[in-house]
């Protein structure tokens, strides 16, 4: 006897199914989209352009997109874009790619929103969204690192949880049971989603060290470079994400004090809340920018 209902049993069965899919490499993971694959396939063959153009304006919500940000305060100019060619020539084609990768990724997973779940699949896209948005702020301000690739970064950190949310509101015994559904998704969420982040980013060939965000994102691993990497302005901007962006800017997390990497960012939390006060009309506009919903 177990002691467990034959729902709870027919749940656990199924978890057990799912750990063993992702320990032996034959979970479903969900495949990169069209317009990722055949923009890295553009850019690698170096093509026009012109055929970058094209591409881009097949999507038009995400030709809009870039356009949008091209003519944002972030990429000041005295003449606004209006097309894709233009916008694309502003601001280059790897914070083009970065951008698109980015943009696509939220775009195809907010596309499947499944009934029981919009909330907590909204929950987690907004955390990426405005952790990417304090993080490329970060990188700009007082880094010397690429504010687009770290803006990547923060929007794929999280992205392990969206397919397992799928996978749990698709399991037939937890369709009538909403409660014993947020408990499992709370369990499952804190114990797979790295694992299955780390394995989504591996099979869309992102850079090695980006695999590994979704495990060092809620850490305090720092590296042994000198200057601060792409993985702890993310692990700082997890921390900083909670903090209410209204201004003025009067505390920050207790966590982020003693976070190892602060000092390398801030003297003292004095000039911290004062830094950070300065950025947060360029965060919160960030965020707006990248926001589907």
């Amino acid at each position: 006897m177990t002691g467990l209902t034959p729902l709870a049993q027919s749940v656990n069965s199924s978890l057990l199914r799912l750990a063993d899919e992702l320990n032996t490499n034959k979970l479903q993971l969900p495949s990169p989209p069209a317009t990722l694959i055949q923009l890295r396939t553009l850019i690698k063959e170096q093509a026009d352009i012109n055929d970058i153009s094209k591409l881009l304006n097949r999507d038009p919500h995400l030709s809009a997109r870039i356009i949008k940000i091209a003519n944002s305060a972030l990429f000041t100019s005295r003449l606004p874009v209006s097309s894709v060619k233009t916008a694309v020539i502003r601001l280059g084609l790897q914070k083009v790619c970065n951008l698109v990768t980015g943009l696509a990724i939220t775009q195809s997973f907010i596309n499947n929103k499944t009934q029981g779940i919009e909330k907590t699949l909204k929950h987690s896209w907004d955390k990426s969204i405005l952790v990417a948005a304090i993080a490329s702020t970060l990188a700009r301000t007082l880094t010397e690192l690429d504010p687009e690739e770290v803006l990547l970064a923060g929007q794929v950190h999280n992205i392990g949880v969206p397919p397992l949310l799928f996978y749990i509101n698709n399991l037939p015994e937890l369709r009538d049971a909403p409660e014993l559904k947020i408990k499992v998704i709370h369990l499952v969420l804190t114990k797979r989603a790295a694992a299955v982040g780390s394995a989504i980013l591996k099979k869309w060939q992102f850079p090695a060290y980006m695999q590994q965000l979704p495990y060092l994102a809620d850490s305090n691993v720092i590296a042994e470079a000198e200057a601060i990497t792409v993985t702890e302005l993310i692990q700082i901007s997890v921390l900083l994400h909670k903090t209410n962006w209204q201004r003025p800017l009067k505390a920050l997390p207790p966590e982020l004090l003693v976070h190892p990497a602060f000092h390398r960012l801030w003297e003292n939390e004095t000039l911290a809340v004062e830094q950070l006060d300065m950025m947060a009309d360029e965060i919160i506009q960030t965020r707006q920018l990248l926001s589907f919903i």
